[in-house]
């Protein structure tokens, strides 16, 4: 629905790569974090929920060390993901937290991790989407 109102119809995308996101955190035990994502169906906050069949090809990224958002996020999408009959590939890195997985992205801190060399490779193995 989110890309039906942004005017782009879901086959159009050819892949999605995700960066150590909040994909299934369920149950909040934080009081700050239960204020902002305070709605009547929790559910619907949850990307997980959403899994089909339908979903473009995926990469996931995570550090393991990431205690911002933990690591079980990526790994519990990725399997419903591919439970649901889609393509996924999941990357876990060793002694990443939340914020080193992003800044292995940048020229001078690449030696951290292989995150860009990763998601370059994703991306060019990547057919086109449907015309």
């Amino acid at each position: 629905r989110y890309l039906a109102a942004a005017g782009v119809e879901p086959g159009r995308l050819a892949s999605f790569v995700g960066l150590a996101g909040p994909y299934d955190f369920l149950p909040l035990t934080d009081a700050a974090l239960q204020r902002i994502f305070a709605a009547d169906d929790m559910t619907a906050t949850q990307p997980i929920t959403f899994t089909d069949g339908s979903a473009p090809r995926a990469l996931l990224l995570h550090g393991e060390d990431d205690q911002t958002v933990l690591p079980g996020n990526s790994r519990r999408l990725a399997a419903a993901l591919e439970a649901a009959g889609n393509r996924v590939q999941l990357e876990l890195y060793p002694d990443l937290d939340h914020v080193a997985l992003v800044a292995a992205l940048a020229g001078p801190l690449r030696w951290l991790a292989p995150v860009l060399d990763d998601v370059s490779a994703f991306l060019r193995a990547t057919p086109p989407p449907a015309s």
